[in-house]
């Protein structure tokens, strides 16, 4: 079961190596789903698979199940497939026929085999939410915490007549998308005091309008560097911003 958020991070300082066993532990069990639904259809495909070096391996279906089974799903929905959540009771259901099915030795002539063969090959699309939910294990949401500097910087630099059209936000690297209505020109005239309102001074510019203007500015340590870079759009309606933090200020 995944252990409650610690003090370090919400997923644990031990995340990574518990990611790469629900990782191996998630591969398995979709290989075992594939081989039910391909090649467990009798009795005899059931002795074979699942005799050693069979293709299903009861014991560590079981082991592989038990380790996931409880992961959330994602913190953003994804794109493909069913949630994990949607579909792991009957993973852990799966678990529970083929052990009956092992006791048994002839699952198909006792009227277990094609429920696993049914479940087994209904599964093999549940795939995606499962290595889904595994991938996104050890999210933090500090992870997408800005830094409280690069906040109030943001502040003074978001264009007028604008709309926010992305962002990604962490401690160490944060980058922000406008789009404006605003031409170029307009914006490179806002951008000089702005900047300087945040207490920076350009290291680098370049300025090729009417396609480009960029502003690069960098911290005396190194350790923190900004950029603000102005494109025109294509049809001619404005232009697009974008605004990158990168390091904590």
């Amino acid at each position: 079961m995944r252990p409650e958020p610690s003090a370090g991070g919400a997923a644990g300082a031990d995340c990574e190596e518990r990611q790469i066993a629900a990782s191996e532990a998630a591969t398995e069990i979709h290989l075992i789903w594939e081989s039910i639904s391909y090649y467990v259809n009798s009795d005899e495909e059931w002795a074979t698979e699942t005799a050693p070096g069979g293709k299903v391996d009861v014991a560590l279906y079981r082991t592989s199940i038990e380790l996931i089974k409880d992961i959330p799903d994602p913190h953003r929905p994804t794109e493909l497939g069913q949630p994990w959540s949607v579909t792991r009771d009957d993973a852990v259901r799966l678990a529970d026929l083929l052990e009956r099915a092992a006791a048994s030795g002839t699952p198909f002539a006792d009227g277990i085999g094609d429920q696993i063969h049914t479940l087994g090959a209904s599964l093999v699309s549940a795939q995606f939410g499962m290595h889904g939910a595994v991938d996104d294990m050890c999210y933090d949401p500090a992870d997408e915490l800005m830094a409280a500097g690069v906040e109030g910087m943001l502040a003074k630099l978001i264009p007028p007549n604008s709309t926010e059209t992305s962002r990604t936000t962490s401690p160490d690297y944060s980058n922000f998308w406008y789009a404006s209505t605003d031409s170029i020109d307009a914006l490179a005239n806002f951008y000089p005091s702005a900047i300087e309102a945040t207490g920076y001074e350009a290291t680098l510019a370049y300025d090729e309008r009417p396609d480009e203007v960029r502003w690069n500015m960098t911290h005396p340590t190194k350790f923190f560097d900004w950029s603000v870079i102005l494109t025109t759009r294509s049809d001619g309606s404005g232009t697009d911003v974008s605004i990158t933090f990168t390091g904590e200020p």
